[in-house]
Order: structure tokens, then sequence, then C-alpha cells
């Protein structure tokens, strides 16, 4: 639940979950201790979601996270590097019609 919606929200703000992490002075290794039923203490939870920009209430609902905005709807999880290759993709087939 946590995980799953912090790791959407990351998705749609475009930031890797373990750089939020370190900046909030978390390591990787607390990030990958996080399982789909653990929830991180009040304290970290706060930090999360005013780095993120959005409400504990976000982070912890169990219902499917609204994809507000999220071009990326229905994918798991991507990543950077498998991003990059999309966006390079979609490029590329947008330049190619422009040339027709």
């Amino acid at each position: 639940m946590f995980k799953d919606n912090f790791e959407k929200i990351c998705i749609q703000k475009n930031v890797a979950p373990t750089a939020v992490c370190k900046k909030i002075g978390l390591s990787a290794a607390a990030y990958s201790k996080w399982t789909g039923e653990s929830i991180p203490r009040k304290t970290t939870l706060i930090k999360i979601a005013n780095e993120l920009g959005v409400t504990i209430e976000e982070l912890l609902e169990e219902k499917k996270l609204a994809e507000k905005g999220n071009r990326l709807q229905g994918v798991d999880l991507l990543t950077d590097s498998q991003v990059k290759i999309v966006q390079a993709l979609i490029n590329s087939l947008i330049e190619q019609n422009s040339n027709i």
C-alpha cells in the first residue's frame, strides 16, 4: 500500500524513490526494507509527503492511487533508463511524423 503509492507518486514527479529518501536523510537500505505492508514512522511520512508535495493520506491510500497526470498509467514501474528510452522513442516517432 504505502510503498506502491510512494513509488507511483515518484514516477508522477519524475524522481527516483531512492533520491527522495536520500534527500530526507534516509538510506537506500531503509527504502529497500519497506514491504507492501510496512509503513514508515509518522515523522518520516511527513518528510516524504512534504518532499513530494502530497498529503500523508495520498501516501497511505488503500485503493489504487489516482493516476493524476501520469502519462505512464497502467505501467507498474520503470527505471530511469527505461523512461529515457521510451521518451527517445516517442520523440523519434514525433520527428518522423512531422517529416511526412
